[in-house]
């Protein structure tokens, strides 16, 4: 398993820290065990997106009063999949306080589900430790596959369409036109040399561990490395 992962620590507080969306596409290249794509860390308050040891997709944040874990299980590992967190807990309707899509649909049906109180905040807005592709500095439930065209939207509960469209009947990425909020981001993963760079225009860098490039290619923006970390989207 590739032992490959990103990490980064905002410098302030949170736009809004009961808004915000993760966005990310993913292809999974090993299915064993449980995988971390994206973690905000404190050492006790984990927010986090990961697929556990059953192959199903699971979200957990505010200090574990939301849970969702998907009865879908994801062993294609063919596949692009395109995952969308969208939390907004100043909803009244306790579901409507965070939403998981896939491929631009909606999951509805879960094994288990639990939602934060009302205007409940959540830690990965904030200044605490944040990782793609592991658990934590101390390295474990390292995400093994691609990762490409990576989002984080400070202060805003977003749609699966403002990343992505349906193009000749496939979901296909897309331009995202919107702010990103004090602490977002977008990672492009577009050069070797650049590989945690900020292409959001906040410049919320994050540092790569591990990566070791195979080839790049300028012109298109796609690049493999031996984390299997690439590019899809340029």
């Amino acid at each position: 398993m590739a032992t490959t992962y990103l990490t980064h620590t905002h410098g302030s507080a949170a736009t809004l820290s009961t808004k915000g969306t993760f966005s990310c596409w993913i292809k999974r290249s090993a299915v064993a065990g449980e995988q971390v794509i994206f973690t905000g860390n404190d050492g006790s308050n984990r927010d986090f997106v990961r697929f556990e040891s059953s192959s199903i997709l699971r979200t957990r944040g505010c200090a574990g009063a939301w849970d969702l874990q998907t009865t879908q299980v994801f062993r294609d590992s063919n596949a692009w999949y395109h995952i969308v967190v969208s939390v907004d807990t100043t909803q009244g309707t306790a579901a409507n306080r965070v939403k998981l899509y896939v491929n631009g649909t909606q999951v509805t049906s879960f094994a288990a589900a639990s939602y934060p109180s009302q205007n409940a905040d959540f830690s990965v807005n904030n200044n605490i430790a944040q990782y793609i592709g592991s658990w934590g500095a101390t390295g474990s439930e390292f995400f093994d596959g691609y990762l490409s065209d990576v989002h984080f939207i400070d202060g805003q509960a977003l749609t699966p369409t403002s990343f992505a469209e349906e193009f000749n009947g496939v979901w296909t990425p897309k331009a995202f036109s919107g702010s990103y909020g004090t602490n977002g981001y977008q990672l492009k993963f577009g050069t070797s040399t650049a590989v945690g760079d900020d292409t959001g225009g906040g410049n919320n860098d994050w540092a790569p561990l591990g990566f070791t490039y195979a080839s790049v290619s300028a012109s298109s923006g796609i690049y493999t490395s031996s984390g299997r970390i690439e590019s899809i989207f340029d």
